[in-house]
């Protein structure tokens, strides 16, 4: 009778553990992990099993999305609950839940079951964070310059055959911006493109790790931002935004009996930025780039 006992034991105790045989891990959306400034409505979603066994396929998954990660923790998905789908897919997997939301950030997970009947646990928490979806979502945020290059000096062509005009005034700019915070911080996220190149500081120190950002482009067609997360750097009290820009491709300035293969100038540097500050209380803030900046 002992024996019987002793292994109705053991064969309890292998269930929970034969069930850790598949895990869900290593989520991405759009190719990233917890990426900031996602700027597409309907992002692919992906992830990977593991498992110690051999031959074990995914059979089915169900994706929960959700505005607040202490609803999640509820294992509700108020955004997107795709329950139960039958398919082998884990790759590419296109969001089609409720409508996304500029700058705001969305919590999500994934279980699978397999081809062993198996029924994994939820995976850990990822995130994203969804950027700028239109042109109001700048909030007002404007294109400042230290000056107007003359509409009669813009060349959009590669080479335009004339001769340089010199011009001893190729200033590059950098602008700075005060401001305060008198409440307690949850999220801090900076959306800011700077022509052709810029550099951006916060408090003093360099954010990011970006190297002539952002990326070339046609600039009469199309202009790149990049997203910063603040949020570790902001304090209470005084805070202080800087930015340094550069010609790049954006403008290539006229130097004095210099040859230039590429000549092009879209205008003088020029920036625009949006700090968007949310506090634990609910509400946020916007610091946005216009005329109360300062320049050197």
């Amino acid at each position: 009778m002992s024996k019987v006992v002793i292994f109705s034991w053991l064969y309890l105790l292998s269930i929970p553990l034969f069930a850790q045989d598949i895990k869900v891990a290593h989520l991405s959306c759009g190719y990233r992990n917890n990426p900031i400034g996602i700027d597409f409505v309907s992002p692919s979603m992906s992830w990977k099993l593991q498992s110690s066994k051999h031959n074990v396929m995914q059979t089915a998954y169900q994706i929960l999305v959700s505005g607040s990660q202490a609803n999640l923790e509820k294992n509700i998905g108020e955004v997107w609950d795709t329950k139960k789908v039958i398919s082998s897919q884990s790759i590419q997997v296109k969001y089609s839940g409720a409508k996304l939301l500029s700058t705001k950030t969305y919590y999500w997970k994934v279980r699978v079951w397999d081809n062993y009947k198996n029924e994994s646990a939820w995976s850990k928490t990822a995130f994203w964070q969804m950027g700028l979806l239109n042109t109001e979502d700048w909030k007002g945020a404007k294109w400042i310059a230290y000056e107007k290059l003359v509409d009669s000096n813009v060349n959009i062509l590669p080479t335009d055959g004339k001769k340089d005009k010199y011009n001893a005034n190729n200033v590059l700019p950098m602008f700075r911006k005060d401001f305060s915070v008198t409440k307690m911080v949850k999220k801090a996220t900076a959306f800011i493109s700077g022509l052709g190149h810029f550099e951006m500081s916060f408090n003093g120190t360099k954010i990011g790790d970006d190297f002539l950002a952002p990326g070339w482009t046609k600039y009469d067609k199309e202009a790149l931002y990049v997203i910063y997360d603040l949020t570790k750097q902001i304090k209470r009290g005084g805070n202080a935004i800087g930015i340094m820009l550069g010609n790049g491709f954006y403008y290539v300035p006229p130097v004095k009996d210099r040859y230039r293969k590429l000549k092009v100038a879209y205008g003088y540097p020029k920036m625009i930025c949006r700090v968007l500050v949310e506090y634990t209380d609910g509400t946020s803030d916007n610091i946005i780039s216009n005329q109360t900046w300062k320049t050197d």
